[in-house]
């Protein structure tokens, strides 16, 4: 595999009380319910925005699209439920926090994250892996990997766009580890303003690919 889109889809909500006929808790597990139609199938991961318009304040969060419903032949409106990750409930209860009018700070990153599974290697010392992205962007990336890799440990990094002669080649500094996630966070570094341009205009490609797959949806329906 070189490279894969993971879809995004996008509930905009008009007010935060909006959210909660949204959500479905069933034994332990949260989805959250996105009306309308969508190609988007059973199983597939997905990467999930809410979007309140009276903030305005966004979240982003990760999940698996548990069912979906076609309006013909049922009485209850046609809608997809995504079911959150599991290590991902903080990000449910910032939600929850936001909804119930109450402030929340969140930080926002310096570059957008981009739902992008990529083939990767790195190297550090003796060590040689080869893995695939989970999300990117032009400041760093999470990367699938059962190396549990201290924060502050240095790796090599090559990777090799699409239809390019070339690899990228640049450095990366562990930000931390997570079992639960299965894998690490990496903040890059460039060995020449080249590289880093070439990485960027690289990711600008992906970042029209996304944008032009986002599924929005909305209280009444898919927008």
């Amino acid at each position: 595999m070189t490279l894969r889109l993971r879809p995004t889809v996008i509930l905009k909500l008009p007010e935060r009380r909006d959210f909660t006929r949204s959500l479905i808790d069933r034994d332990g597990v949260t989805s959250i319910f996105l009306p309308g139609t969508t190609n988007l199938a059973p199983g597939m991961r997905v990467d999930l925005g809410v979007l309140f318009v009276d903030g305005p304040r966004s979240f982003s969060t990760r999940g698996t699209v548990r069912w979906k419903r076609d309006s013909q032949g049922h009485a209850l409106p046609a809608g997809l439920a995504v079911e959150l990750a599991q290590h991902d409930e903080p990000t449910r209860d910032l939600i929850l926090t936001y909804v119930r009018g109450r402030n929340v700070d969140l930080k926002d990153r310096r570059d957008r994250r981009l739902p992008v599974m990529h083939a990767v290697s790195f190297a550090t010392g003796e060590l040689v892996a080869n893995e695939v992205t989970e999300d990117l962007s032009k400041s760093g990336a999470f990367l699938s990997s059962d190396k549990m890799l201290a924060p502050g440990t240095e790796i090599d990094i090559k990777l090799k766009p699409e239809g390019e002669l070339f690899a990228l080649r640049f450095y990366g500094e562990v930000v931390w580890n997570s079992k639960a996630r299965g894998g690490i966070a990496v903040r890059f570094a460039f060995p020449n303003p080249h590289a880093k341009t070439r990485f960027e205009a690289f990711v600008d490609r992906l970042d029209e690919q996304v944008n032009q797959s986002l599924e929005i949806h909305g209280p009444q329906g898919r927008l």
